[in-house]
């Protein structure tokens, strides 16, 4: 089971934060920053179940520099998290990071890569599970509410077809998105109070799964020419995220 870090099981900063979790310092581009860490709530209940199941991966796009000294302090003893895989073993690409499952070197049926930006998985997205970024909310439920699942990935064969189907529309979407190239000037205001407020949604959002999933309701407005903007709108969401989790360059 492979995850990313930064939005998915931390949020990091480098501005001040006063109800920090832990931080630490790193060295980067000849000056000394110091992190500050917030852990996405109930992480360790997460981590030690998911643990008694699969071997835990940190696969993140994040430099070792700082990723290195953030999983110490997240699982000192190593107990946790069996491996991990830094930037230099991600595909650089477009502007951005894309994580191949290849380099685990084990089979990908028994494979599953849980991250809150889908086009980093965009070469196994049927072994990618979406998840909700996080940053600040402390009610957020997102990692216990997704051990459901990941229970019925134990005994599988072949995880791919479970999380295809449960994911499915978003294979649909992401495969759009990859064969196209999609012009963001296209985007233009909506007259209608009801696409417009979807929109809204879609802007404001840090949960790409309700993105996604907004698709089906756009499509019913698809005569008020609702669609045609839709799956720009996700890609500027898309580049949103990606930018958002960018502010730590290392």
């Amino acid at each position: 089971m492979a995850f990313l870090l930064s939005e998915t099981l931390v949020h990091s900063t480098l501005e001040h934060c006063d109800d920090a979790d832990f931080t630490f310092t790193v060295f980067f581009n000849m000056k000394e920053h110091t992190v500050y860490v917030k852990q996405r709530p109930h992480v360790y209940t997460f981590l030690e179940r998911v643990a008694e199941m699969f071997e835990v991966v940190i696969f993140t796009a994040s430099q070792s520099i700082y990723a290195a000294q953030l999983l110490d302090m997240l699982d000192p003893d190593r107990k946790l998290i069996s491996r991990r895989i830094y930037r230099e073993s991600c595909i650089f690409s477009d502007g951005s990071y894309t994580k191949d499952l290849t380099v685990l070197g084990v089979d990908l049926a028994k494979v599953a890569i849980i991250d809150n930006s889908p086009q980093v998985f965009r070469l196994q997205v049927n072994n990618g599970i979406p998840i909700k970024s996080w940053f600040s909310d402390s009610s957020d439920c997102a990692l216990i509410s997704l051990l459901p699942f990941l229970e019925t990935l134990v005994d599988a064969d072949d995880v791919r077809p479970i999380i295809a189907k449960r994911f499915g529309h978003l294979r649909n979407i992401l495969d759009y998105l990859l064969m196209e190239s999609i012009d963001l000037s296209v985007l233009k205001p909506m007259t209608d109070p009801c696409v417009n407020k979807r929109l809204q949604f879609l802007f404001t959002t840090s949960f790409f799964l309700e993105g996604f999933a907004a698709i089906k309701i756009l499509d019913a407005c698809s005569k008020m020419r609702a669609l045609e903007i839709s799956l720009p709108v996700l890609a500027y969401e898309m580049h949103m995220q990606l930018t958002r989790r960018q502010c730590l360059s290392f």
